[in-house]
């Protein structure tokens, strides 16, 4: 761990990991995470950090707690540690929208302190894998209405829920108030855990509030939510993330007074953090983004029907098109930027759990000696 430990002199570490060393097994209920005294009590921290230091512990993206991949993502040198590609498995059990689900899947890292200027250190996650082997498959979360049209207010996994018909008969809904006001922010992901102005209502020009989620979204999520089917023990350490994106919607171009700042847990990626260039986004959302390491690597950007492995998804994007007023950006089939119309149920596959603050500790009042 670079500098982690570098203001310290070699006996002040030697005695806190002496006393470290005297301490009992962390019980179950702290997950098996090494334990230090702390304030007079014994508590979670980061005596993780100091033990990999000495050797003592070998950090294991696969093996290791949330709340120990918390600690050392938190320290701000996880990628000494993890890599960019390795996967976790995360139990996903209940409703999300009107998905049911009891299946284990894959999350994995899509970078260290990505665009941290704007969003902050630690590590980002992606959905999902198969497996974590290297014969796994990138897949999305899709719900019985995918590929159809839906604007009755049923909870698929469209941008949108209420809508109108359209030219051809199909119920077709708006981008208007962008990422920050969709229904799929909400309702489906559990991102933020307020609901958007005019909530149950179709999307109209001048609907553009993003609700900032309050300080339980994470611990309390809104019920049949991607959130609600997260393991409690991961929804602990998960952190908000600012985003930006273009917020207004509505086919008004790249207008650089429309991309705003949201605050999520659970948000979509867009079309720049994927493809590494706007093909049908606001080309103002790039001022405020960055291509995850991940796809800038030239990891495949396709993703399959996590119902079906053998068949490719259309996949959500939180970006809206700029120059209609119906359309979000997805990822088809083939992995090419595409976008599709809001009231569509297409793959969701967010990003989630960027954990830490890239602070160092100060071992003198973790470790008082």
């Amino acid at each position: 761990m670079a500098n982690y430990v570098s203001s310290h002199t070699g006996a002040e570490i030697d005695a806190a990991v002496e006393k470290a060393s005297s301490l009992p097994v962390a019980t179950a209920a702290h997950e098996g995470d090494l334990m230090s005294f702390s304030n007079g009590a014994w508590s979670p921290a980061n005596l993780t950090l100091l033990m990999v230091e000495k050797g003592l512990y070998t950090p294991s993206l696969a093996n290791d707690s949330w709340a120990v991949i918390n600690d050392i993502s938190a320290s701000g040198n996880a990628a000494n540690y993890y890599a960019v590609g390795d996967c976790k498995a995360v139990a996903l059990n209940g409703t999300m929208g009107t998905l049911s689900l009891d299946v284990t899947t894959y999350v994995f890292i899509l970078g260290f302190n990505h665009n941290a200027a704007v969003e902050g250190n630690g590590i980002s996650f992606g959905g999902f894998k198969t497996s974590a082997g290297n014969d796994a498959v990138d897949i999305c979360l899709v719900d019985s209405g995918f590929g159809d049209f839906s604007g009755d207010g049923t909870k698929v996994f469209n941008m949108n829920h209420w809508g109108e018909l359209g030219p051809k008969g199909d119920m077709w809904s708006y981008n208007y108030g962008g990422w920050g006001g969709c229904d799929m922010r909400y309702d489906i992901l559990g991102s933020t855990d307020v609901a958007p102005e005019d909530y149950g209502e179709m999307p109209t020009e001048g609907n553009h509030a993003g609700n900032a989620p309050t300080a339980a979204c994470a611990t309390t999520p809104v019920t049949n939510t991607l959130m609600s089917c997260l393991p409690a023990a991961l929804r602990a350490v998960m952190k908000p993330i600012t985003k930006y994106t273009d917020n207004v919607g509505g086919g008004n171009g790249n207008v650089a007074a429309n991309v705003t700042a949201t605050v999520d847990y659970l948000p979509l990626l867009s079309e720049y953090e994927v493809q590494g260039a706007n093909s049908w986004a606001n080309s103002e959302e790039v001022e405020h983004q960055a291509q995850y390491a991940y796809f800038a690597n030239g990891n495949s950007k396709i993703k399959y029907k996590h119902s079906d492995t053998s068949t490719a998804a259309w996949w959500w994007l939180r970006s809206p098109n700029r120059d209609n007023s119906n359309n979000f950006c997805n990822v088809n089939e083939n992995g090419d930027a595409n976008n599709d119309n809001a009231s569509n149920s297409n793959g969701v596959a967010p990003i989630s759990y960027p954990f830490g603050t890239g602070q160092e500790s100060n071992l003198s009042e973790m470790y008082p000696i």
